[in-house]
């Protein structure tokens, strides 16, 4: 077998220790009473292989180093197809540990034990500024106050981010990513026609006892069961979430829960479609005491329609059951009973009851109009609109037949200053549109607060026509619809321009990105497109998102790199990467991994963040310093260090340290066989992704041996041949013998040599040499990438002989490398 080059060149210091050993030093590993005898106390001596087993929560080659908190890796190499969270690492790859504490110091926006969380956004130091509840995914998909979180039975508990993402939900009044901002009035634009407001109905049934009903986020006092309408209305219009309120009952003889009284809730100021309303009948006594809400439906199909089907739809969810154009009321139960969503499955969880009635017997009728009557009973009232896919026709002209569907829920704007002015997000006010005509002395529109219903009040949301119109908005450069957008002259107002909103179309809207916080909005489901991604505010003037500081992109879409050293993301020692681009980097043992992460069209919940997270790639190599780096003395003997440590660590600051066998433990280097059986030409060898020079069939051992040193992904080998062969190839392959490649720099199981064309390569000899940080007989010093090495051992060739590695690696009795830095 060939010398290692590196025994080779440090054979003066072989002949030093034999010198020494002549001279009657005794040969055997030395144990000064050191912290390395008693494990720091923090563990044991194994006498047989000198090392220590230490207690847990400690580490290091004398147990004296603290064990950090774990968590999911935050940004890693994907381990599997589509999975890139799936260690448990120390301080989450967010942060470093503190060996002497075993406390992570993480990233500026990160907390917990394991920096296993991303906090919620500051605002004066304080999370959601005060005003708002700091919410993980999970807290948030199993929440609900009828107000900013709206679906309880969104479970959000499987994907990776669901206790590790926070968010800001805000309290009512504010809004934002932080909630910063204070939410201004809104109202209905009186502008547009024949809407209604939202209604509900309820129906109750005691004999004694009392109710509650919860909007918004605020509960009622107990509600006699025998209330009249105006107890009712004072209970409800008590809540900071309710305006003005209309009950009226179909009874009014016993009160609210007298025998077949429906109760009609009318919402006079709170505009558009509502929240649900939720009707507690707990304390409510009598054999057959419940209270229900009614969401009512009425679908209208004209006449004519004699063939086709619908489908319906409740929650975004399509009824598998389609139903003909003549189905009966048991068709149309049917189709209900196949939306899961109105079973226990919808977003609170309560079974339902539905009922239908017909007033032609069929959905569609023919000669006549037919009405279709669906009550959907439930604890929480008005949920969604039902609606449906139309696929009837009319046998007769081949047209499409028309079908309608209407409900209780309101269709009023609750637009933010009613469409006719800007709001103030820092004061929560509106300032509502007028332009004041010096020619004519007059106004030729004009906006003031509104009492919703375009009579002059105290909304304070610009609803109230002060002035008729008589042109259309003019924006602060003195266009028209600023010229963004068109005038229509019939009502006077902008249709704004893509990119473009506000009565006179001159602010802008910002960008979308995947929501980074947000409710889910089914189970498993969040990270919707929303502006400026839910961790930045936009600024319409300019349509630019000002984001977190931790966030980057048009959308703040981009969780950027760290920046630990002069303000350079990864530390100006890697590359600042998606996860995507992480995974095409990845390999297994030095080989490239066939594993990506998502599609560039994927829009899979499991990967969303594909393009969002972003990690550091280390620089493997210091550019920055000689290709030979530092020289040195190991024991006694002058050496060049040509294997200069890159880089390592969540943001590229820390370097890495050599790493070498143990020299208390047996093991082999790694052989590997290549038979070469081409006769003419010249072949290539791939090692760890890197590949020689063009080799002739007749090359030597010695200069494939060098071709093989030439790579980056190489220390030392020693080529040879096996057998009857002389050069490199021979047409009788195995019969004659092989190339035989040992690895004495690169220790464990190294991957197998590929060729070509493509040659028989074979694993004689596995590789199980430890490839430890510092030997396992060192504590890496990460500000230098220098081994600190125990006393008593010093830098081998990976072979427990001296040499070049710097890896504490070598047994060395003599004491000469002492070393007094060692704690």
């Amino acid at each position: 077998m060939a010398m290692m080059p590196s025994m080779k060149r440090l054979l003066v210091g072989t002949l030093l220790l034999s010198s020494l050993a002549c001279l009657g030093h005794a040969v055997g590993p030395k144990f000064p009473n050191n912290a390395f005898s008693h494990c720091s106390y923090h563990g044991h001596l194994n006498v047989k292989d000198h090392s220590c087993i230490c207690q847990s929560g400690w580490t290091g080659p004398d147990c004296s180093l603290r064990l950090c908190p774990s968590g999911v890796a935050w940004v890693d190499y994907p381990s599997a197809q589509d999975e890139a969270h799936e260690s448990f690492v120390e301080c989450s790859n967010m942060g470093y540990c503190d060996r002497e504490t075993g406390i992570c110091t993480c990233r500026e926006g990160f907390e917990g034990p394991g920096c296993e969380y991303m906090s919620c956004p500051l605002v004066d130091g304080v999370p959601c500024g005060g005003r708002g509840q700091c919410l993980s995914l999970r807290q948030a998909g199993s929440s609900w106050d009828g107000q900013a979180l709206t679906r309880p039975n969104a479970p959000y508990t499987d994907p990776w981010d669901a206790d590790k993402i926070f968010g800001c939900v805000c309290d009512m009044g504010f809004t934002g990513y932080d909630c910063s901002e204070r939410q201004c009035p809104s109202g209905d634009d009186p502008l547009t026609t024949g809407q209604q407001n939202e209604k509900l109905q309820l129906v109750c049934s005691a004999d004694g006892g009392s109710f509650t009903l919860s909007f918004r986020g605020y509960t009622t006092e107990p509600i006699p069961y025998d209330a009249g309408y105006g107890i009712m209305e004072r209970h409800l219009e008590d809540l900071p979430s309710v305006g003005d309120v209309q009950v009226t009952m179909t009874s009014y003889a016993n009160g609210a829960c007298g025998s077949g009284n429906t109760i009609t809730i009318e919402f006079l100021s709170e505009f558009g479609a509502l929240p649900a309303l939720y009707a507690d009948g707990t304390l409510l006594t009598g054999s057959n005491a419940e209270i229900w809400i009614e969401s009512v439906y009425t679908i209208t199909c004209d006449a004519g329609v004699d063939s086709g089907r619908v489908y319906l739809i409740y929650d975004d969810e399509i009824s598998s059951a389609s139903l003909a154009f003549d189905g009966d009321a048991a068709a149309v139960e049917a189709s209900l009973d196949a939306l899961s969503t109105l079973g226990t499955n919808n977003d609170f969880g309560t079974s339902t009851v539905h009922t239908v009635s017909m007033d032609q017997g069929s959905l569609c009728s023919g000669s006549n109009t037919a009405t279709t009557e669906i009550t959907i009973r439930s604890a929480y009232g008005n949920l969604y609109d039902l609606d449906l896919v139309n696929s009837l026709r009319i046998s007769s002209t081949g047209a499409r037949g028309n079908i309608t569907v209407t409900s209780l829920k309101g269709t009023k704007e609750n637009a933010e200053c009613s469409n006719h002015g800007y709001c103030d997000p820092t004061s929560g006010t509106c300032r509502c549109d007028q332009l004041y005509n010096a020619d004519s002395a007059r106004f030729q529109y004009r906006w003031s607060s509104s009492d919703g219903y375009n009579r002059l009040g105290n909304r304070g949301d610009c609803g109230y026509e002060h002035v008729q119109p008589e042109s259309c908005p003019v924006g602060s450069n003195g266009e028209v619809c600023s010229d963004h957008g068109r005038c229509d002259y019939s009502t006077y107002s902008c249709t704004c321009y893509d990119g473009y909103f506000g009565t006179s179309c001159d602010l802008r809207h910002c960008p979308t990105g995947k929501a980074w916080f947000e409710e889910p909005t089914a189970a498993n489901t969040a990270h919707g497109q929303v502006e400026c991604s839910n961790r930045g505010t936009c600024d319409t003037l300019t349509g630019q998102c000002v984001c977190d500081f931790r966030f980057s992109g048009p959308a703040c879409e981009h969780l950027f790199c760290a920046t630990a050293v002069q303000g350079e993301e990864c530390s100006g020692h890697g590359r600042c990467l998606p996860l995507w681009r992480l995974a095409e980097l990845g390999d297994t043992n030095g080989d490239a991994t066939t594993f990506s992460y998502g599609s560039a069209d994927a829009n899979m919940n499991s990967v969303w963040e594909r393009e969002a997270l972003h990690g550091c790639h280390c620089d493997t190599r210091d550019h920055k310093q000689v290709a030979n780096g530092p020289t040195s003395y190991i024991s006694g003997v002058e050496v060049s260090n040509p294997m200069v440590g890159g880089w390592t660590g969540y943001d590229c600051s820390r370097r890495w340290c050599p790493t070498g066998d143990d020299p208390h433990s047996d093991g082999s280097f790694e052989v590997q066989l290549i038979y070469c059986t081409s006769t003419s030409g010249t072949f290539q060898l791939t090692f760890r992704r890197q590949t020689t020079t063009a080799l002739s069939v007749a090359a030597s051992a010695s200069s494939i041996e060098a071709a093989l040193e030439a790579l980056g992904t190489v220390g030392d080998v020693g080529v040879s041949f096996t057998g009857a062969l002389t050069q490199a190839c021979d047409s009788g392959g195995g019969s004659v013998g092989g190339i035989q490649v040992t690895f004495y720099s690169e220790l464990g199981d190294v991957p197998i040599i590929s060729t070509t064309p493509a040659f028989v390569v074979m694993e004689v000899t596995n590789g199980n040499k430890e490839d430890a940080e510092c030997s396992n007989r060192g504590i890496c010093d990460y500000a230098t990438g220098e081994c600190q090495c125990m006393p008593g051992y010093s830098s081998s060739n990976g072979n427990n002989s001296v040499g070049i590695r710097r890896d504490c690696g070598l047994i060395d009795p003599y004491g000469l490398t002492s070393n007094p830095y060692y704690p």
